[in-house]
């Protein structure tokens, strides 16, 4: 799909530019795990400064962070009836993040430890675009127009909120650096952003599936299939949002004592979980239902 470029629409342009330097983040994440990999299992010496916060970075803010960015450009737009993101943020926000984490990667190697601030700028430059990124999606979710937010909404509020608290808490980091402060910021992109959006498209993506999979033996409407919110309806959605807020703030709390909150995160992370894939497999249940009874129409 990438290397048919004369296929394109203009409006999925950005949406395949960042793909495309998600799947090259992806492949500098994998090659740098590798390395790390050689180190542990061989005994590799390897003479890389800060490759473990490297391979993290280009994991989290390239890989996942471009991927994300990319797919939003379109969905919440179509989604959540929203206004289209700004052109030039569309165009600019991922070769800026790529080339961004690419000097950050390399003033880090080479730079001595003593002069690394030109570092810290570059990284803090990375911190700003993703806030930019995020405080526009958050506008554009609260301008959205339709009126009563969704569960898909509700996620990705929570994912850009997240995405927004990462530059604030890189800058504490740099001032007061403790590891339970940069595990904090670990929780915040993993569980607060990519779980997150993960599980709000969940929720948009499943019930289109299945409606199109049980319209699709149909040559017109029928009421033998269930509409798209009766599938996986938002008053199921809401709790498991509940759960993953609390997960997260009991993660984040975790971070700071981790013997009083460590076993409470655990256990609001795995219901979360688990209410997730009760209702993903309520909605196929509903949708297998409709296929036995169209089945039978049909015959």
């Amino acid at each position: 799909m990438l290397r048919h470029r004369h296929t394109r629409v203009p409006a999925s342009e950005p949406l395949f530019r960042s793909a495309q330097l998600a799947l090259l983040a992806l492949v500098l994440t994998v090659g740098l795990g590798l390395a790390l990999l050689a180190t542990r299992a061989w005994g590799v010496r390897l003479s890389i400064p800060g490759i473990t916060d490297i391979h993290g970075a280009w994991g989290l803010l390239g890989w996942t962070g471009l991927l994300m960015a990319g797919v939003s450009f379109k969905v919440i737009p179509v989604f959540q009836a929203t206004e289209l993101y700004p052109r030039h943020l569309m165009r600019g926000l991922a070769p800026a993040v790529f080339i961004a984490l690419t000097a950050w990667s390399a003033l880090t190697i080479w730079l001595p430890h003593p002069v690394q601030w030109p570092a810290g700028l570059t990284a803090l430059w990375l911190g700003v675009l993703y806030l930019v990124y995020a405080l526009v999606s958050l506008r554009l979710l609260h301008r959205r127009k339709r009126p009563q937010p969704d569960t898909n909404t509700r996620f990705w509020r929570l994912a850009m909120v997240s995405f927004a608290a990462c530059l604030p808490c890189w800058v504490l980091l740099q001032l007061w650096p403790t590891p339970h402060i940069a595990m904090a910021l670990g929780v915040l992109m993993v569980v607060g952003v990519a779980v997150s959006a993960i599980n709000g498209m969940l929720y948009k993506i499943i019930p289109v599936l299945l409606w199109n999979h049980a319209q699709m033996p149909l040559k017109e409407a029928s009421p033998l299939v269930p509409k798209v919110k009766q599938i996986l309806p938002d008053h199921k959605g809401i709790w498991q949002f509940r759960l993953q807020c609390a997960a997260l703030l009991l993660l984040l709390l975790a971070c700071i004592w981790p013997v009083v909150f460590t076993g409470l995160a655990a256990l609001a992370s795995f219901l979360s979980a688990a209410w997730l894939l009760r209702n993903i497999l309520s909605a196929l249940q509903l949708y297998w239902r409709a296929r036995q009874q169209i089945r039978a129409s049909l015959r």
